[in-house]
């Protein structure tokens, strides 16, 4: 850097304070653009939002109507019967599948047979329904155990769908099951195969139902809308606020700059007064002396005309000859010559001597 007071250092400063001003400039309007995207970003997240929010209230009421048509249903049923059909009709307003994992298990009774199959398949035994039944008609037995035919309801209603694929697969590796099938049942229809149910209500919850599950899956469409522009609109924000940041830095940073150029500028040194006094007194002096020189020079062209010109009054020419001016300011005298002032008044004194030493003519 060069060294502060001096032009470079000025010049320097300058060079640094645009430089530094351009990159504030431009980080200013890419972190303009960048709040504008982030707002652009979260108007849009705002409006899925209400979105997602009026189809989650439409679904909110079409389930409520589904749900009583459900409780009509099974209203008429009880025990088992009951369970099972709300099972089915919960899946149904879901809009989700039902799977009958069905497998053979040696065990005591039908209730043991049941626990059996939740143990192997790893599911909590009040997340699904269970119905068992003895696999053979024969009294006698050699053992205290029978086979029984187990079949297990599942539903993504009542349990998350990667519990009930992992138990399925568990089942089907699992040491006393035989005979393991895995059988994907229509809901409405299962309910309708319950004995003891109203055909009637169940066609009037099949609809109601439709509707919910609709519903349901529209709300859950836009809820996961909202939710990824709510992330993009975030990830917008953040980047807007590190680029307002980077801007502010380096409008601080050229703001600094720009001080710095100031107090070079100021600190540059003027010429002193003393300086200053000296060169005002030389040009007064030069000045002074050319005048000097023109007046004198002027005085002395002066007098030279004037003894020019008394001289060329008194005298006459040096040869007696015409007195006018030859070719080169002088007096043109006989055959071409001239003779100069001095000379003349020499020769015009010498004839005046010459003159007075001459005797009188006695003729006179």
């Amino acid at each position: 850097t060069p060294p502060l007071g001096s032009a470079d250092a000025v010049a320097f400063l300058q060079a640094q304070v645009d430089a530094k001003s351009a990159a504030a400039e431009s980080a200013r309007a890419e972190a303009d653009g960048a709040t504008l995207e982030a707002s652009t970003a979260r108007q849009a997240a705002d409006t899925a939002a209400e979105a997602s929010a009026a189809a989650a209230s439409t679904a909110s009421t079409a389930i409520a109507a589904a749900e009583s048509q459900r409780d009509l249903v099974v209203g008429d049923l009880s025990g088992a019967d009951a369970t099972k059909a709300t099972l089915l009709a919960d899946a149904a307003i879901a809009g989700v599948s039902v799977v009958d994992v069905r497998a053979t298990f040696s065990a005591e009774s039908a209730d043991a047979a049941c626990a059996l199959s939740y143990e192997a398949m790893g599911v909590p035994s009040d997340q699904g329904h269970c119905e068992a039944s003895a696999a053979s008609a024969r009294r006698r037995r050699l053992t205290q155990t029978s086979p029984f035919d187990v079949s297990v309801l599942l539903t993504a209603a009542q349990t998350n769908q990667s519990l009930i694929d992992q138990g399925m697969s568990n089942l089907g590796a699992a040491s006393g099951a035989s005979n393991v099938v895995n059988v994907v049942v229509d809901p409405v229809a299962a309910l309708e195969a319950i004995p003891g149910v109203d055909a009637a209500a169940v066609a009037s919850f099949a609809t109601s139902a439709t509707a919910a599950s609709a519903a349901s899956r529209e709300a859950a469409t836009l809820a996961a809308e909202a939710t990824r522009l709510d992330q993009a609109a975030t990830a917008r924000e953040d980047q807007a606020r590190t680029l307002e940041a980077n801007a502010a830095a380096l409008e601080a940073d050229a703001e600094t700059a720009r001080t710095n150029l100031e107090e070079a500028t100021a600190a540059v040194v003027p010429p002193s007064a003393a300086e200053t006094t000296d060169v005002a007194l030389v040009g007064g002096a030069v000045s002074g002396s050319v005048a000097v020189l023109v007046i004198a020079f002027a005085a002395y062209r002066y007098r030279r005309r004037r003894l020019a010109s008394s001289r060329g009054a008194s005298g006459p020419p040096r040869f007696g000859g015409s007195s006018r001016r030859g070719r080169f300011g002088g007096m043109r005298g006989f055959g071409g010559f001239s003779a100069s002032p001095t000379a003349r008044m020499d020769d015009a004194r010498r004839g005046d001597d010459a003159r007075d030493d001459a005797p009188a003519d006695p003729e006179a």
